[in-house]
């Protein structure tokens, strides 16, 4: 499983957008405010 993961990866297979979270553009501000305590 492991070997199948680096192929995917290298070939740019792994990760795609059902592997990702993304940002919804009105809580971008939300977001780096609250990283800004963890800094």
């Amino acid at each position: 499983a492991f070997k199948e993961y680096i192929k995917e990866v290298k070939e740019g297979k792994f990760p795609t957008d059902d592997h990702c979270y993304h940002i919804l553009s009105d809580r971008e501000k939300e977001y780096y405010e609250m990283l800004k305590e963890y800094e």
